[in-house]
């Protein structure tokens, strides 16, 4: 944040905000785990068939991606 303070259009503050929010998601995740919760009980197979093809679906985005980036391109 204080970085933000000396360089307000920077956009520090959006990622100290993730980097908090990333940290407490961890911590939710840890806490889950260690209880054993089985938060995934009672859902929609077709949320769960969706929550597993995401992380497929990312990397192939992330593929394409990086095929751009290294490829020839013009400005245009």
């Amino acid at each position: 944040m204080q970085l933000h303070q000396q360089n307000p259009s920077k956009g520090y503050d959006a990622q100290a905000l993730h980097a908090s929010e990333s940290s407490r998601a961890r911590s939710l995740l840890e806490l889950l785990r260690e209880a054993k919760a089985d938060i995934r009980q009672g859902v929609d197979p077709k949320l769960l068939e969706q929550e597993r093809s995401l992380p497929q679906q990312l990397n192939a985005f992330e593929h394409r991606k990086y095929q751009l980036v290294s490829s020839q391109h013009t400005e245009q």
